[in-house]
């Protein structure tokens, strides 16, 4: 129950975010200029990766290894190819997401993880296309969707 609570506040952290997310990457890139700023994206990217790879190695030990490897590393390919660094960021914050709703749903089901991530990657779209200073994109659902099975499938890696 306190898992569903966190992942609900994290949601909402996400949606919080949706009105001055880009400002602020707006900020960040006059301040450091594009190039810096992506660098610095890239920076909290790798340092999730590293967190998270140690954090799921402890917990599922040497047998998991390559499917989280592999994992992190499809996670890390496709978000480092994202030319914008907040949508990189948004990609992320999905896979964690992803990989706290399997969590919550005990492994039970894949399907039904991948759907709750989806929705909630639909509404994030629909108060972005809300919102005067974003634009909801259904590529945008797509890459969400895509980064919270990601986060599913290294949380049923784990067991």
């Amino acid at each position: 129950m306190r898992l569903w609570v966190f992942i609900f506040l994290y949601i909402f952290l996400i949606y919080s975010t949706l009105p001055f997310g880009s400002y602020l990457f707006g900020m960040l890139e006059k301040a450091l200029g594009s190039g810096g700023a992506g660098a610095l994206v890239n920076v909290f990217v790798g340092c999730f990766f590293l967190f998270g790879a140690f954090y799921l190695y402890k917990k599922a030990g040497f047998s998991s290894l390559p499917y989280l490897l592999a994992g992190f590393l499809i996670l890390a390919f496709i978000s480092l190819g994202i030319e914008r660094p907040a949508e990189r960021v948004h990609f992320v914050e999905y896979g964690i997401l992803g990989f706290l709703v399997a969590k919550a749903f005990e492994l039970r089901s894949f399907l039904a993880s991948v759907t709750f991530v989806f929705f909630v990657g639909v509404v994030d779209e629909v108060i972005q296309w809300v919102l005067p200073n974003r634009t909801g994109d259904l590529r945008d659902v797509l890459m969400n969707t895509v980064g919270g099975v990601i986060g599913v499938w290294l949380r049923r890696s784990v067991g």
